[in-house]
């Protein structure tokens, strides 16, 4: 009995559990979320991200601890006080004296120069020969070597180093706008390259005026034939070329020097512009004056190109403005100049005569024949400058 009993319950105990592990392996498994799916794909891209940030991480963090110093590098530069600029001064030579047209005309223009830089740029005029005397080349050569960084310069001068700058004076001319307009329109830029071949290739000229000269006499003089038996003398080479190559003695002497010969008796004749007479005392002992116009006196303002660099850049370009301002000052200057010191000759003269046409046509007529050679011995420059003239003075 007991035997029977154990055996049932055994047979019992294995089907429950065979049933219990058929009821197990039978149950469905749970449904995962879509949501899993695409959070579990999302987490391997951050964590492929991850890894590759952590392996350029070192290279990244150099280079924005670089940018970060650079930024406070500038910040520091920025931060501290601006240097001092210092003040450059450019040095103008004018050998009129301080009592000129001229001179008086520019006076302002070192206000005018310093406002314009903030104060950086100076202009200083040097004027009654004080930086440069005027005799020869010597303003040209000056500013070539740098003895002045500017000038106002007479070509005239310097004829005898720069033999085409006695052109102006050729008695050629009909009237002293003819003589700018034919400057203006390219004899300038010829002026120029006679500079550049005889070596002042450091020099440039910002513009220019030209007016007409007058004859002086103790003796009233109309025509050519009135200065037979006169001792005549001119201060400008060239015209002294010119008188001598019509036939007429002419002796030279230095425009300094003029006054003193012409009261010691020496000339009774000369040469000269409205400037001369007032500035250089010609007009004292000279009693007529014959307007001449044809010969004419160039002035040029010459300046110092290599002097620009010295300029701080920021202002080179206001400086080199400033440089054509000053020559429109002096050329405007001049018309004026002219009428004033014409003004205050007439007391003095016993007469300032005008040549009739006819008498004008007489004057041409005696200087023509030597017109030719006169600028053949200028070189080949003035050859091309007198075709110039003839095209503005017809």
């Amino acid at each position: 009995m007991k035997k029977r009993w154990t055996l049932v319950t055994g047979i019992v105990l294995a089907l429950v559990l065979v049933g219990g592990m058929v009821l197990s392996c039978a149950a469905p498994a749970p449904e995962v979320p879509a949501e899993v799916g695409a959070l579990q794909k999302a987490l391997a891209a951050k964590e492929a991200e991850l890894a590759r940030l952590q392996s350029s991480s070192k290279a990244d963090l150099a280079k924005l601890e670089s940018e970060i110093a650079a930024l406070e590098k500038e910040i520091v530069e920025l931060k501290k006080p601006p240097a001092p600029v210092k003040t450059v001064t450019v040095k103008f030579a004018m050998y009129q004296p301080s009592t000129h047209g001229w001179v008086k005309a520019v006076t302002h223009m070192p206000d005018v120069w310093e406002k314009a830089t903030n104060g950086v740029v100076k202009l200083e005029i040097y004027d009654s020969q004080t930086l440069i005397k005027a005799k020869g080349a010597n303003l040209y050569t000056g500013v070539q070597e740098g003895i002045a960084d500017i000038t106002w310069a007479s070509g005239g001068m310097a004829s005898g180093a720069v033999p085409l700058f006695g052109f102006p004076y050729i008695p050629i001319w009909r009237d002293v706008r003819g003589v700018n307009d034919a400057f203006e329109n390219g004899i300038e830029e010829i002026f120029v390259s006679e500079l550049r071949a005889l070596g002042m290739d450091d020099i440039d000229v910002a513009g220019g005026v030209s007016y007409n000269g007058f004859i002086g006499s103790m003796y009233p003089i109309r025509v050519p034939a009135d200065l037979e038996g006169l001792k005549v003398g001119a201060y400008m080479g060239q015209i002294v070329k010119d008188f001598q190559a019509a036939g007429i003695s002419c002796g030279s002497v230095h425009v300094s020097e003029m006054y003193e010969a012409l009261t010691r008796g020496m000339y009774d004749v000369t040469t000269g512009v409205c400037t001369n007479w007032v500035d250089w005392k010609f007009a004292e002992p000279i009693n007529y004056i014959l307007y001449w116009p044809m010969y004419s006196c160039r002035m040029q303002l010459v300046y110092n190109k290599s002097a620009l660099d010295k300029i701080p850049e920021v202002y080179r370009g206001t400086v080199r403005e400033l440089i054509d301002r000053l020559a429109l000052r002096l050329k405007h200057s001049t018309y004026d100049l002219v009428l004033y010191q014409e003004a205050t000759m007439m007391p003095r003269m016993a007469e300032m005569y005008t040549p009739t046409a006819e008498e004008a046509a007489e004057w041409q007529e005696f200087f023509t024949p030597a017109i030719g050679e006169l600028i053949e011995d200028l070189g080949p420059n003035a050859v091309k400058a007198y075709d110039i003239a003839l095209k503005w003075n017809e």
